[in-house]
């Protein structure tokens, strides 16, 4: 950047002659100063001797001019005769106002000449890096902020006990951008930087070391808010006492001591850096003077990445973003230095190749680059050659390839030892910052598109201490969340929203929903982008290739292949792709059924033909795989969050959760991910998970539409013949048919030695004795829903049996869930019987929670400008409790009516949520007064949302959160809530209410009536809940539905009513239940 210089010194020297011409001499003289120090600075880095020369002579000129213009106005005359430009690299100075000496302020002509000594060697500029041109270093970089930046722009902070940072220290490795960090903190704080070298400080003459670091300070001092940073501080402030400290030595580190003790104070606005690869070397006193004191560690992957394509710049090449990912994770130990150096060597390697190629043709812009023999136009001819021919100009260097950096790593070596890295990681436990810098040298994953943070493996100690840097919201284990696993879209009456109205394709197509799953296999043929147009140009996401994923593998429909960087480590002996590629099968049919092309006559072995297709077979999907094996870490769930929201998706789809209990909010990867996603305005809808175990659901953040699975007008059944002629129906997704009758028996007849009976029923492992069941068909009950039905059929088998019956006492568990055909992975064949399928059926909330993302989608399509939560209670307060034969949904086979605790809302009907009549919509600050009326701290807010965000007081009541349901788990007496609803319709229209009153609950909705004129329009009405009687622990359930004729706007309410009830006027504070 040492042009910058030279140009600054040209446009002082311009607006400088422009004074001195005009006789304004005490404006000149400054103008020529200020050029003086620019080309002093230019000359230091400027490597061209004849440039070098030309600007020495200018400055001897413009030197000359400003010392005759300084005489004059010492001496009060009229100014010299201007001849020409003039230009001035010492310190401007003023005559004294006593009379005495010769410099300005009553400086002496030794402390001038320090000063201009120290002035020749110092770096006085104004840089030009910003945060962004540093690679990683997060948690410095913030550290740096709040020393600097905020007393900057926010002096009315740091009053009374509370002051700005004196000053910090960086160590660590050479060559880790140290003094890079330091230009920045210069730039972001608009200050004057000094850079000072420890041997510009040093000088042979007794007492002038000490006066050059007086006069360093003075100067800061004088030009604040100014920065001073003093590189390699080691060699300037070692040990004191040791045997070979000289006294110019001492001296120097005490008046260093001195000038540090007097920075920081409100009025100077001083702040030192130092920097150091010894740190043990500094002195004591040198060291506690220091208030922070930063690790900077080797660049992590993602930074040395960034790094590869910075010291790239636009220097041609062909390397892929692939290419950059694969150099990052290459260079392990590298540290910037190190990454320099090795693309200054890769920068040669075109050059060396042109030197010793013996074939060139001409491209089309006449220039002659080096080929092979067999190429086209090829002419054997050398450099030499075609130089002799007078055509060394029309000669080009081949770009730079991948192959150039793997012959350059083949032999460069990483300059930091292990045992530098230990000496360093040793003075961070006794006297750093630990933890921030250290946990992101060992980090996984870096999150900086949408949020900050990072993942690293780090022992439990590691952790605690990383939690009490202030500088770090949260801290949480990352914990392996599970998959929750075509006719379902005609169940859902799907035609009829497309022919709802006519939009274009173009509108349709240009949704985008982001799938965070186990991958895709691209050439299903329910990805087939036939028809569609380019890509949505807003979209910010890129085709990540990798193992059997290349760049034709992304095409117009799903055109964002990403694989978290450090999934999987080990693969079991399974099939697996470190790349977008889906070995499991999970990830295609979520997909599929979110998006799938029209795909005609296809089944499961010729079972459920029919045609595949998913529910907005025009949308586009970006696909994003973080799981393997059923298996999805947090750490990686978090990476491709932080991607969907930096490429601009409309809705994302998480067909995965944790099991039960759900972990709070604040320390949720899913939970924190998606809000950041909702405060985009990006739909997420996720799994309600597949445990079954009663009262139990993952992703229930109010933020999330959480689904869950339900059956639907479809059955698999097979039939079971027995030898009393009897036939019994059963369901199966089996197409193998059996050939005669075999013999029966019950798994608690058939028990091995020592294992109850009733044990042996469930037909685990090792309970069933194999001389018992050889050759039988044996009944086997299902204990829990969590069991393995493909587990028991494996027992049965390895024992002998020929064949399984499974009894099934537990309830079924409402988006469709159950018997879905999508398309599957061919390689993932444990779950089909070891067949390969391009199209499988299986159930689950995965399996619901894709419908839901493609009715937002479409939704979206219609309704562009909704919110999430608009979307959200569009699709709740459309939802249906009935079934497809006009009944209730019940809960079992035997009908018992199911509660909103079953089905919540209800079955999505998304033909009513294309048009719902009355929304109930919030934002992130609703959600943020939620949070903080159920006991939210500042510090579990600050998890959530990255900011410090302090609660009102007294907090606004959960009840009146503005959800489209209404849930109170402790009524203790009479009490109000409010709810607001925006209309969406065309015209007046006028809309009443309908109220089915919980038992033992009087419900009184004001006013009666909401009148709207125009679409936006919004109304708040108040819904009054009186107890009459107790509801006995346990919740009793209603509705209150608005409705217009023509549209049912419908919530569920649900209440627990203690006994000892107040009358009307007792309202305690009560806690709401969201119903999903």
């Amino acid at each position: 950047m040492y042009s910058n210089f030279k140009e600054q010194a040209i446009e002082y020297v311009k607006q400088a002659v422009q004074e001195d011409n005009a006789g304004n001499y005490a404006k000149a003289f400054p103008l020529y100063m200020n050029a003086l120090e620019y080309f002093r600075t230019h000359l230091k880095y400027e490597k061209n001797p004849k440039i070098k020369e030309a600007i020495t002579q200018k400055f001897t000129e413009y030197l000359r001019r400003a010392e005759e213009i300084r005489a004059v106005l010492d001496d009060g005359g009229p100014g010299p005769a201007s001849n020409g430009d003039a230009a001035v690299a010492t310190r401007p100075k003023t005559k004294p106002k006593d009379g005495s000496g010769e410099g300005g302020d009553g400086e002496d002509p030794e402390q001038a000449k320090l000063r201009a000594g120290l002035n020749s060697a110092i770096i006085r500029e104004k840089p030009n890096v910003k945060w962004n041109d540093v690679a990683g270093l997060e948690s410095a970089k913030q550290a740096l902020q709040e020393a600097v930046i905020l007393p900057v722009k926010f002096p009315q902070f740091f009053t009374g006990k509370r002051r700005p940072w004196r000053a910090f220290l960086l160590y660590g490795p050479p060559g880790t951008g140290k003094s890079y960090l330091a230009k920045a903190v210069a730039t972001e704080a608009d200050s004057t930087f000094y850079s000072v070298s420890s041997s510009d400080l040093v000088s042979k003459w007794m007492g002038e070391s000490e006066k050059l670091v007086s006069n360093l300070f003075q100067m800061a001092r004088d030009s604040a808010p100014s920065i001073i940073f003093v590189d390699e501080i080691d060699s300037l402030c070692g040990q004191r006492g040791e045997g070979n400290e000289s006294e110019a030595s001492r001296r120097i580190k005490t008046e260093l001591l001195v000038q540090m003790q007097g920075v920081g104070t409100t009025d100077q606005k001083v702040l030192v850096l130092a920097a150091t690869n010894t740190p043990y070397a500094l002195d004591q006193a040198i060291r506690r003077r220091f208030d922070k004191r930063i690790y900077i560690p080797l660049p992590d992957a993602k930074a040395r990445q960034h790094m590869f394509k910075v010291h790239l710049g636009d220097t041609p090449h062909n390397l892929t973003e692939s290419d950059f990912e694969s150099l990052g994770r290459k260079t392990e130990g590298f540290s910037g230095s190190d990454v320099a150096v090795c693309v200054k060597d890769v920068l040669f390697e075109p050059v060396r190749k042109t030197q010793d190629a013996m074939f060139f043709v001409k491209n089309s812009d006449g220039m002659w680059v080096p080929c092979g023999p067999k190429q086209p136009g090829a002419i054997q001819v050398s450099m030499q050659d075609l130089a002799a021919r007078g055509e060394a100009s029309k000669i080009l260097p081949p770009p730079i390839s991948r192959t150039d950096f793997d012959k350059v790593l083949a032999r460069q070596r990483p300059t930091v030892s292990k045992s530098d890295l230990e000496v360093h990681e040793r003075f961070t436990k006794e006297f750093g910052e630990e933890g921030v810098e250290k946990a992101q040298a060992l980090s996984l994953h870096h999150y900086s598109k949408s949020f900050q943070g990072f993942s690293a493996k780090l022992t439990p100690e590691q952790a605690q201490l990383l939690a009490e840097n202030e500088a770090v919201v949260s801290v949480f284990v990352s914990k392996m969340k599970k998959l929750d696993t075509t006719h379902s879209w005609d169940f859902l009456a799907i035609d009829s929203v497309n022919q709802y109205n006519h939009l274009s394709m173009d509108s349709k197509s240009n949704i985008i929903v982001g799938v965070i799953d186990g991958g895709v296999w691209p050439e299903s043929k329910s990805f087939s982008d036939k028809g569609l147009g380019p890509v949505p140009k807003r979209f910010k996401g890129e085709c990540v290739t990798g193992e059997n994923f290349t760049l034709a593998d992304c095409n117009r429909f799903y055109y964002k292949g990403f694989e978290a960087e450090f999934g999987a480590l080990e693969s079991f002996g399974k099939p697996f792709f470190r790349s977008a590629r889906d070995s499991d099968g999970h990830g295609s049919h979520t997909a599929s059924t979110i998006g799938g092309s029209v795909v005609d006559n296809v089944s499961y072995f010729g079972i459920a033909k029919g045609t595949a297709r998913g529910g907005a077979p025009s949308a586009r999907l970006a696909i994003y795989k973080a799981c393997w094996f059923d298996l999805c870490s947090d750490a990686d769930i978090l990476a491709a969050l932080d991607d969907v929201i930096h490429d601009g998706v409309d809705v994302v789809s998480l067909s995965l959760g944790p099991d039960p209990p759900q972990p709070i909010y604040f320390e949720d990867s899913i939970s924190v991910g998606t809000f950041h996603a909702f405060q985009k305005g990006i739909f997420v809808s996720a799994s309600a998970g597949n445990s079954g175990l009663p009262s139990t659901a993952s992703n229930v953040a109010p933020w999330i539409f959480t689904v869950a699975a339900s059956t639907v007008d479809r059955e698999f059944p097979t039939n079971v013949y027995l030898g009393n002629s009897r036939v019994l129906k059963g369901s199966s997704i089996n197409p193998l048919k059996m050939d005669g009758f075999f013999s029966l028996i019950d798994g608690s007849a058939a028990a091995a030695k020592g294992i109850p009976s009733e044990n042996a029923s469930f037909c685990n492992n090792n309970t069933l004795d194999s001389n018992l069941i050889k050759g039988k068909i044996v009944v086997c009950t299902l204990e829990a829903v969590t069991d393995s039905r493909r587990e028991k059929g494996l027992f049965v088998q390895q024992g002998g049996g020929v064949g399984m019956i499974l009894i099934d006492p537990v309830l079924k568990d409402v988006g469709p869930g159950v018997n879905i055909l999508a398309a599957w992975s061919p390689v993932a064949v444990e779950s089909t019987g070891g067949r390969s399928v391009d199209f499988n059926i299986i159930s689950g909330t995965s399996m619901s929670c894709p419908h839901a993302s493609a009715i937002a989608a479409i939704i979206k399509s219609y309704r562009p400008s909704w919110s999430p939560a608009a979307i959200k209670s569009a699709i709740m307060t459309t939802a249906t409790v009935l079934d497809n034969t006009k009944r209730l949904i019940g809960r079992d086979p035997n009908g018992i009516q199911a509660t909103p605790f079953d089905h919540g809302s209800g079955h999505i009907n998304p033909v009513a949520a294309i048009d719902p009549g009355l929304i109930y919509d919030f934002n992130s600050r609703d959600i943020i007064d939620f949070l903080c009326s159920t006991g939210a701290s500042p510090s579990q807010l600050k998890n959530l949302t990255g900011h410090i965000i302090y609660c009102q007081n007294p907090p606004i009541p959960s009840y009146n959160f503005n959800y489209p349901s209404i849930g109170v788990s402790s009524l203790n007496g009479s009490l109000s809530l409010y709810r607001t609803v925006t209309y969406h319709g065309n015209g007046s229209t006028v809309y009443v209410p309908c109220v089915d009153s919980p038992t033992g609950v009087n419900v009184v909705v004001y006013p009666t009536k909401l009148k709207f004129t125009n679409a936006g329009e919004k109304k708040t009405f108040k819904v009054k809940l009186t107890p009459m009687a107790s509801s006995n622990g346990s919740f009793v359930f209603g509705a209150l539905t608005w409705s217009n004729g023509i549209h049912n706007v419908r919530s569920p309410i649900a209440l627990n009513i203690h006994g000892s009830f107040l009358s009307s006027n007792g309202i305690n504070r009560d806690r709401i239940r969201l119903i999903p």
